[in-house]
């Protein structure tokens, strides 16, 4: 389901807002501890939670499969086997899709979630 006032509304927000907003998004799904761990920058910032073996990601960087695609393999560096990145950016289902088939460095190394 697609929500095009919501998407908008989140789209906008100043980024602090957004990252406010991910954060509780995050904490309804169910990850604990969830800390803010770096600054502003470099379109993102890094969260730890409770789960050692994930790293998270929160932008609004809009170039996102670089953004995915360098991040994953933060997250291979950092010896931990799971990345969720969480954006204010749309992306649609078949360009994840795609990117995820053909653009994706890490695959069957690192495991994505959007």
């Amino acid at each position: 389901m697609y929500f095009s006032g919501l998407h908008r509304a989140i789209r906008d927000l100043e980024e602090k807002k957004f990252y406010d907003i991910a954060l509780l998004f995050l904490s309804c799904k169910g990850y604990q501890d969830l800390v803010i761990i770096d600054g502003t920058g470099d379109g993102g910032r890094d969260v730890t939670c409770s789960w050692a073996h994930l790293r998270i990601q929160l932008s609004v960087q809009a170039k996102w499969e670089a953004k995915i695609n360098k991040e994953a393999e933060a997250t291979r560096l950092a010896g931990k086997t799971h990345f969720i990145y969480v954006t204010n950016r749309r992306i649609r289902d078949n360009e994840w899709e795609g990117f995820l088939q053909s653009r994706y460095r890490l695959h069957g190394v690192v495991e994505v979630t959007l």
